[in-house]
């Protein structure tokens, strides 16, 4: 003879079929709200390597002695870079020179352009600028008082507002000024 299902082995399979939905819905709904921070993160850290690119072909051209404003400033936060595009026979007092300015504290990582242009990191970030000129690190740095570019820059960014001493920066950009001669300085 054929039995059929009785009113409460229907209840528990349907119980045990909710409780189940459940637990996976929550999974999806953390795998959604997990994949949403990572996409925001990988956007920050591609914003920041664009600023730190734009930062560092700026720092490739910049001229210390080359008319009014051309050098390069550096607090512990920021940088900015003034570079004189030099050609023979060209002024380079002109205005327009390019300038890019860097800068984090907490809020954010901002680059700035000559002419309004600029980029904005997502969420908080924080710079640290450190300037290696004659043997000694330094936080702050003027190309134009000193009369000379520096060594070496380090450039730390961490995408979060107040990084601890022993977290390493989510990116590092070491900026090294060539001589004249190709080797490094």
């Amino acid at each position: 003879m054929r039995r059929g299902m009785t009113l409460l082995e229907v209840l528990l399979a349907t119980s045990l079929l909710i409780a189940l939905m459940a637990a996976a819905s929550t999974l999806l709904f953390g795998l959604m709200r997990d994949r949403s921070r990572v996409l925001e993160r990988i956007e920050a850290l591609r914003t920041l390597d664009l600023s730190l690119d734009r930062i560092d072909a700026a720092f490739a051209t910049v001229a210390v002695r080359a008319g009014s404003g051309a050098g390069l400033v550096t607090t512990d936060s920021s940088i900015t870079v003034h570079a004189a595009w030099e050609r023979p026979g060209v002024p380079t007092d002109v205005p327009g020179r390019h300038k890019v300015h860097l800068e984090g504290k907490g809020a954010g990582i901002v680059l700035r352009g000559a002419i309004g242009t600029g980029l904005e990191v997502p969420g908080p970030g924080t710079l640290r600028v450190r300037v290696r000129h004659e043997g000694a690190w330094h936080d702050a740095f003027n190309a134009l008082e000193t009369g000379a570019l520096p060594d070496m820059i380090v450039v730390d960014a961490w995408l979060q507002d107040d990084p601890t001493e022993d977290m390493p920066p989510d990116r590092r950009r070491v900026l090294v000024v060539v001589d004249s001669l190709g080797g490094a300085t």
